[in-house]
């Protein structure tokens, strides 16, 4: 959700007093946020279009493909269509943005198995994983790097994870197979978890443990402490593809 995030405010960061600024300026502005963009369109809607003036928006359409939040790092479509905009409007004129009620938004993501490949060459990537990691070793200086991690779309919604951990002392070969299933508009279960250490199935406890953290990481509530509520309303994941549909709203500043 940080990627959506970034777009929604950076939209609203580009608003100036003195007027409306049009799609492609709002455009380019978001690309500036990116490390790169093959495509990133602007949609303002606004009806008659002077009604920014007492800070008002009736919907805005972010429509990307072949984003780059960092480098190696692919979303390979995001649409994100906001419900009306209403910022306060003697802010606005004094030339500062403020949310007066809070922003709503629906989104569409797609990422795609070759994108995936791409993303776990990735420094940023590997660093997440090396902390998810950490996080479940008693022992993490121990743990000097990844090697080959691989992340497979099987379908019907489940997933494989195959990584050697190269430590201190011998390599560590780690499989771990799961289903993602939509639990709550904030929470998906990791169900029907299969973890193995070089091809020796592990115990119940540290397969619990494993299912537990993978669960936090996707715990969308934990954005609340921001001001940001965020839903899952759909998970679809095939063969070559994920898709997710949720919904974001923001709230104002206090």
């Amino acid at each position: 959700m940080e990627l959506i995030t970034v777009l929604l405010t950076g939209f609203i960061s580009v608003l100036s007093a003195g007027g409306v600024v049009i799609d492609q300026v709002t455009t380019t502005a978001l690309e500036d946020q990116l490390h790169d963009a093959e495509q990133l369109d602007v949609r303002i809607d606004n009806t008659p279009s002077y009604q920014l003036v007492n800070g008002t928006l009736d919907r805005v359409r972010i429509a990307g493909r072949g984003l780059y939040p960092v480098e190696d790092v692919r979303i390979h479509l995001l649409d994100i269509e906001t419900d009306p905009i209403h910022l306060n409007a003697p802010d606005l004129r004094r030339g500062t943005l403020t949310l007066e009620e809070p922003l709503r938004a629906a989104l569409r993501l797609v990422i795609t198995q070759d994108d995936l490949d791409r993303a776990l060459t990735s420094p940023y990537v590997l660093d997440q994983l090396r902390s998810l990691t950490q996080s479940l070793s008693n022992d993490e200086a121990a743990l000097e790097d990844f090697l080959n991690p691989q992340l497979q779309f099987i379908g019907n919604n489940r997933l494989r994870l195959d990584v050697v951990l190269q430590s201190d002392t011998d390599p560590v070969a780690i499989a771990a197979e799961f289903t993602l299933r939509l639990q709550s508009g904030s929470r998906l279960e990791v169900a029907d978890l299969d973890l193995s250490i070089d091809d020796q199935p592990v115990p119940d406890t540290i397969t619990n443990a494993v299912d537990q953290i993978l669960e936090q990481q996707l715990d969308l509530s934990r954005l609340e402490d921001q001001g940001i509520i965020a839903r899952y309303l759909q998970l679809d994941i095939q063969a070559d593809q994920l898709s997710l549909v949720g919904f974001l709203m923001i709230e104002p500043a206090d």
